[in-house]
């Protein structure tokens, strides 16, 4: 029987780029992306990294290049 062990994924999402315009939620196969309240504006973040695969799409997606997903000590392609 096989354990399932979280990646150490780190998502950045630099809210100074991010319009909010729900791409990575409607892309993301985990689900795990969503809008959240900043400010008067919704801005995306990860609700559950251990969820996480690292599949990137919601970086590849992001039209506005807000969203990095960073795997620490592991190079991404």
């Amino acid at each position: 029987m096989s354990t399932f062990v979280p990646l150490p994924v780190v998502h950045k999402v630099d809210h100074n780029k991010c319009t909010g315009c729900n791409v990575c939620v409607e892309n993301c196969p985990q689900e795990i992306m969503e809008l959240i309240p900043v400010g008067n504006r919704k801005k995306a973040r990860c609700k559950d990294l251990e969820l996480c695969v690292a599949c990137r799409y919601c970086e590849k997606m992001c039209p506005y290049g807000a969203i990095k997903v960073e795997l620490p000590g592991h190079e991404l392609w």
